[in-house]
């Protein structure tokens, strides 16, 4: 029992280590644990996966609000998240998406005994239609964007999908999953820190204590979208949790900020954040569960932990009790720590902190993914640009992702 919690304290740290690095996914930490298996029973390595994949779903969101800089979990948190920060309610925006991450871990655990039911039957069933359910969502993002008396937004909003899609497409084949970090990162993160040191954003005071209240009916409705939506990330190949943040915004109608058009309401951006927390979170549970569900791991942890193990149902009751702990304490850490970034940028020249995290973002990508990674992440900047400057929603962006799964459904 002594190893099992050391274990799992363990991954909760390098868990939130991967967090706050900006391109530092957990799948990174897989190579690493390899020479653990020398030191430690395998089983044990598979508790490190799990917690410290668990850990990140939540801290994960700390540098992609405060800063812009995303993973492809929390790419869209870029949106609303970095608007709220800009309203002095930062912390507000990370605590959302942390209430999220928690109801999404109790609701997915408290039905994974029905889910286990019924699961195997909807995966048969819709699996061969997942093309048709995306095109369904994409053709409905772009249409909204119009009005009765012009469909030019929507034909700007088609533009923007496509060549987003085409990217994703042109850099996922050319370096596979490598290239997510220069994609992503180009298409969100480096317009708006561009945008930020270049009109000299200005952060102001936070508030780290009040946090507006969002009806009951909302709270759980949101975090049953993003539980249900991170769930279908977890066992649906080819959608991740991205993909999922789109279905569950665009289907419930759950917006984040549309650029150069009216606002949304408050009560939406905060809907979208805790559901966005909830597919974190639940993707990470399913995709590790799916082992036994479906009897196809779906993420790079899943496929490390079932290649160490052989989970069987007595193991999915000790890892769900893990997940829970996890969870609940990475939930109050990731608080904690939001509170003390929060503080600290607000003593520092917000500007200049842009400045640089734009710049140490290409170091990054140069390290990560070379010079291919550079003009991957040049041409996404440019994309990137674009929703802003023609007045539509950034999230047509994820047509980065989107296209390149419709197309593989399709078998194209």
């Amino acid at each position: 029992m002594l190893e099992i919690i050391i274990t799992v304290f363990l991954g909760i740290i390098i868990g939130i280590i991967t967090g706050l690095i900006p391109g530092i996914h957990p799948n990174a930490v897989i190579p690493l644990s390899i020479p653990l298996i020398s030191i430690y029973p395998p089983y044990y390595v598979a508790i490190f996966l799990l917690t410290t994949g668990v850990t990140n779903s939540f801290v994960t969101f700390i540098p992609s609000i405060l800063l812009g800089a995303p993973e492809e979990d929390g790419a869209l948190a870029v949106l609303p998240g970095h608007r709220l920060l800009l309203q002095g309610r930062g912390y507000e925006a990370i605590y959302l998406s942390v209430i999220g991450g928690v109801g999404a871990c109790i609701l997915s655990l408290a039905t994974l005994p029905i889910f286990a039911i019924i699961i195997p039957t909807i995966y048969t069933i819709f699996r061969p239609h997942t093309h048709w359910l995306l095109i369904f969502v994409v053709s409905y993002m772009i249409f909204r964007e119009s009005n009765t008396s012009s469909y030019r937004k929507a034909f700007h909003a088609f533009i923007v999908f496509i060549l987003a899609g085409i990217l994703g497409i042109i850099s996922l084949n050319h370096m596979d999953s490598i290239a997510l970090f220069p994609l992503l990162t180009g298409l969100f993160a480096l317009p708006l820190l561009r945008q930020s040191y270049k009109t000299k954003t200005t952060i102001p005071e936070s508030q780290t204590s009040e946090i507006s209240k969002l009806p009951l009916r909302s709270l759980l409705s949101s975090i049953s979208i993003g539980s249900l939506a991170g769930i279908l990330a977890g066992l649906l190949p080819g959608i991740g949790s991205a993909q999922a943040a789109v279905l569950a915004q665009e289907v419930s109608n759950i917006t984040p900020h549309q650029q150069g058009a009216i606002e949304n309401t408050k009560d939406n951006t905060k809907s979208f954040l805790i559901s966005l927390g909830g597919i974190n979170t639940a993707d990470i549970i399913y995709s590790i569960f799916a082992i036994l569900l479906i009897g196809n791991p779906r993420s790079g942890i899943a496929v490390a932990i079932s290649e160490l193990i052989e989970l069987s149902i007595w193991d999915a009751v000790i890892f769900s009790v893990i997940i829970l702990f996890a969870s609940l304490l990475s939930a109050f850490i990731t608080l904690k720590l939001a509170k003390l970034f929060i503080r600290k940028i607000q003593t520092i020249n917000y500007t200049l902190l842009s400045k640089l995290t734009f710049y140490f973002l290409w170091l990054l990508i140069l390290a990560f993914s070379g010079i291919s990674g550079l003009i991957i992440a040049f041409f996404a900047m440019l994309i990137g640009s674009l929703p802003q400057k023609l007045g539509v929603r950034r999230t047509h962006l994820m047509g980065s992702l989107i296209l390149i799964t419709i197309l593989f459904f399709m078998g194209i």
